[in-house]
């Protein structure tokens, strides 16, 4: 990990030690045969497996060496111990085939990016996708030479296809020849990367899943298995508003406390971005691998509780795809599964919140799309227009 060179400040990453123990979080994978309480293990060890690999769900691998203290139903506990060793087997991307690479992205723990669709570049995005979600600047000043080395990776996975490089006005291009360099002024949704790449393609049709849109963090990621061919020792992520790297599984108390923030009696924590974001379950379990930022949002009767929906029909006005969203506000907190159950049309859903900014009744209808039952009570939005994040 590198050398930690300031907090905050603009084009840097803020470099944090390694913990005592990290939380890694099981999502559907299973504990691989063996992997039991006590066991030490070494970096880059898978610990467990997902049951549908063609999901494109990577399997769990340790990222530091240590000793598995806990395996619950949800995550699995590790005592980072260095003196174990840090040995893993390098990969060498250079020499791979697509389907090797991206398989060997997999058993790195690092999920491969969407293919493009045909006759279609990749792009790659220079926008933080949401506010709350501070990484962007960090990475393009601070970290070039991994990104450029992520889209060699890119590259190994997509041959032949073109580059587009996104940007906002200012920071220079990646140096990759050959690339192409788009410059927009643009805000949220649009730097979400469905509506980025619906605005960079103007007439082709509305693609949810941003098929071939490569977000910055994604591609330091890439750069990194590029350059190592090992587990990543860190993720970046946004700690209010703070671009950050820190070691995978650590738990939303735990980032927080780095920035030397202390949660109260009525505070949330918000996983995500102010704009989509949703309060965590359980704040002292480790975070997934997709989780972006993390954001402390004071209590104290700022943010009144939701009203009971109005079906006024503004969320589906907002929808791009003019999806019946409108049925999730007006379901009981308990039947929102259900009503999932019978409206599959909402499974279309590209996540990107207008419904919930546009919902007089401050409803989280798009963090309620994503929830399985049973639904926690404390689920909540919290919206970046209404409650700036603290300082």
């Amino acid at each position: 990990m590198t050398e930690a060179r300031g907090a905050g400040a603009k084009g840097v990453l803020k470099a944090f030690p390694y913990p005592g123990s990290i939380s890694l979080p099981l999502a559907s994978r299973q504990p691989k045969v063996g992997i039991r309480k006590g066991r030490l293990v070494s970096r880059g060890e898978t610990l467990a497996t997902t049951a549908n690999p063609a999901q494109g769900i990577p399997d769990l691998v340790a990222p530091l060496p240590g000793n598995i203290a806990r395996i619950s139903s949800t995550h699995v506990t590790l005592e980072v111990d260095l003196d174990i060793g840090l040995q893993a087997r390098a990969l060498d991307f250079s020499t791979m085939s697509p389907t090797e690479a991206r398989d060997s992205l997999l058993r790195l723990g690092i999920r491969p990016p969407r293919a493009p669709r045909p006759g279609e570049p990749v792009f790659i995005s220079g926008f933080d996708p949401e506010p709350g979600v501070r990484l962007a600047g960090a990475l393009l000043g601070d970290q070039r030479g991994v990104l450029e080395a992520g889209i060699r990776l890119v590259l190994a996975l997509f041959p032949g296809k073109a580059i587009v490089q996104a940007l906002p006005p200012g920071p220079p291009q990646l140096g990759f020849p050959g690339s192409q360099t788009v410059r927009r002024k643009i805000s949220y949704p649009h730097t979400l990367p469905a509506f980025l790449k619906w605005r960079l393609e103007k007439d082709a049709p509305f693609d949810r899943l941003a098929s071939g849109v490569v977000g910055l963090r994604q591609l330091w990621l890439l750069g990194r298995a590029w350059s190592t061919g090992l587990p990543p020792l860190a993720r970046p992520l946004s700690i209010q508003g703070v671009p950050s790297l820190v070691p995978p599984g650590m738990s939303p108390l735990e980032l927080l406390s780095l920035v030397n923030l202390t949660p109260r009696d009525g505070d949330r924590i918000v996983l995500g971005g102010l704009a989509r974001g949703f309060c965590a379950w359980d704040p002292s379990l480790g975070l997934g691998q997709d989780q972006a930022a993390v954001c402390l949002v004071r209590g104290g009767g700022k943010s009144p509780p939701p009203r009971a929906c109005r079906l006024c029909g503004r969320c589906q006005e907002a929808c791009p795809l003019r999806l019946p969203v409108h049925v999730l506000g007006s379901a009981p907190m308990s039947g929102w599964h259900m009503v999932l159950a019978e409206h599959r049309d909402l499974a279309t859903c590209p996540a990107c919140g207008l419904c919930a900014l546009a919902c007089p009744s401050r409803l989280p209808l798009c963090a309620l799309r994503g929830v399985p039952a049973p639904v926690p009570p404390v689920l909540t939005l919290v919206k970046g227009r209404d409650i700036p994040p603290v300082r």
